[in-house]
């Protein structure tokens, strides 16, 4: 399995990537870009091999219309958690239904059902398009602007210690351990082989 960061839309580019690992499973971390130009939407067919998350920068209309997609949460067949959503901090430059969502984060209620199944499942790694607030204190020098997403993922850790925890949303490497679970944040159409 081979993890991919944000796509932004850059559709050539993610395809080189698919074809350079063309034997492989893929996991995009979300912000594919879906949503924004209607032209890329239809263009670019997903191989069955990609699945992907949602993440702040996607229109989650378009993407329930993709059976690439893996959904708002769950466990995927190889027993990775996966959490889709984020919160954008650049929402008030952006035009609702043009290139911001008002669903782009779970809702409460979502939340409480992602929690009651990661407590459950116990899982050793997690896929993400956000992360826990306290690692976004840590990569952001303290700076934390407080959203439902980065609060909920936060609980969730704290109720259980996944072994890593992989995600994208930052645009930057990052690769640390925090209280004996790894976090590793993917760059822009950075990729990661799971071992």
């Amino acid at each position: 399995m081979i993890l991919i960061g944000d796509v932004h839309g850059k559709f050539s580019e993610l395809k080189k990537l698919l074809n350079k690992f063309n034997s492989e499973k893929f996991i995009q971390l979300g912000d594919m870009g879906l949503g924004f130009r209607k032209e890329l939407d239809e263009q670019f067919l997903f191989p069955t091999s990609l699945k992907f998350l949602r993440g702040n920068h996607d229109n989650k209309a378009v993407c329930l219309k993709q059976p690439n997609y893996l959904g708002d949460f769950g466990v995927t067949p190889e027993g990775y958690f996966f959490i889709s959503g984020a919160y954008s901090i650049d929402r008030f430059l952006r035009t609702e239904g043009v290139d911001w969502w008002a669903d782009e984060e779970l809702d409460y209620a979502q939340f409480s059902a992602m929690m009651d199944l990661f407590v459950k499942t116990k899982p050793k790694i997690v896929l993400s398009h956000e992360c826990p607030s306290v690692i976004t204190h840590a990569i952001c020098n303290g700076r934390v602007i407080h959203n439902r997403t980065v609060s909920a993922l936060n609980e969730a850790l704290f109720r259980h210690q996944p072994t890593t925890w992989f995600f994208g949303h930052y645009h930057k490497h990052y690769d640390f351990d925090f209280e004996g679970t790894r976090f590793v944040c993917l760059a822009e159409l950075e990729t990661m082989k799971l071992s």
